[in-house]
């Protein structure tokens, strides 16, 4: 932890009594030489002492019993725990962003296409084998990423890499 960092949790502890010494003498040294630490401390007593004069009558309740049926009991469908104004705002929300979609989409999908666009292939041509000339092209690209000088790949390329093995098959 940096030294010179106090957050919040430690200033709560420091408030409430659960630092030791050392962790304490830290604080009130942040306190003094840093005026945001200062600030969030005095914001912090503020409010624990604001908490500490709060007085609430439970005498009459078992607050654990509460707090363990609560714990305990199983979660209520959301919907059930909306107002029906903010199902309708749902409901509309989401009725609004289909329309849209719907909208865009059939936008979208008239558009025409100028002749003289690149055309998309069709799917033959991408389940076809490549031809030589794509072959010798992605080799050069390849030989030449790998650092290859011209010379040597001209001689690759000479060789015959790229010619249908004879061999039977």
């Amino acid at each position: 932890m940096d030294p010179e960092r106090i957050c919040n949790a430690e200033l709560l502890d420091y408030l409430g009594g659960r630092l030791d010494e050392a962790a304490r003498a830290r604080v009130e040294r942040a306190a003094s030489a840093q005026p945001d630490v200062r600030r969030r401390l005095n914001e912090a007593a503020r409010t624990w002492n604001a908490l500490g004069a709060w007085q609430v009558d439970v005498s009459g309740m078992d607050v654990r019993a509460r707090v363990a049926a609560r714990a305990m009991a199983p979660a209520p469908f959301l919907l059930l725990r909306l107002d029906w104004r903010q199902i309708g705002r749902i409901a509309a929300t989401w009725l609004l962003a289909m329309a849209l979609g719907a909208a865009t989409g059939r936008s979208v999908a008239g558009r025409h296409v100028p002749s003289d666009a690149p055309q998309t292939r069709n799917d033959t041509e991408l389940l076809s084998p490549p031809s030589e000339e794509a072959l010798a092209n992605a080799l050069q690209l390849d030989l030449l990423s790998e650092g290859h000088t011209g010379e040597a790949i001209d001689a690759v390329l000479d060789s015959g890499v790229l010619a249908p093995e004879e061999a039977g098959g």
